[in-house]
């Protein structure tokens, strides 16, 4: 019996951000937002959840995916230090949701 594969990675989020937006929430804005703050933010150092975290929101860390440029964007803004821009469009930062684990 063949198993069916299924995705993972950013390019399975791609849906789920879909129904998040069609919520009013800013799933893809705050997406964006994570990425930069978590290259920002250097998360190496805050253990196993650190390292999942920054394994989840780096786009580079993986094998290369079917992502839009603008992820890539978002986490070279974030490694040099200017993540501000996302902030109009998701004023609140995601990566303080984790900040209890961390």
């Amino acid at each position: 019996m063949k198993r069916s594969r299924q995705r993972h990675g950013a390019a399975a989020a791609g849906g789920r951000l879909e129904k998040v937006e069609s919520r009013g929430l800013p799933g893809r804005a705050c997406l964006l937002r994570a990425v930069c703050e978590s290259a920002r933010a250097h998360l190496h150092h805050n253990g196993l959840v650190g390292d999942l975290l920054h394994i989840v929101f780096t786009p580079s860390s993986s094998e290369a995916e079917d992502l839009d440029d603008e992820f890539y964007e978002a986490e070279y803004s974030g490694l040099i230090q200017v993540c501000h821009h996302y902030v109009d469009a998701c004023p609140d930062n995601p990566l303080a949701y984790f900040s209890v684990l961390l």
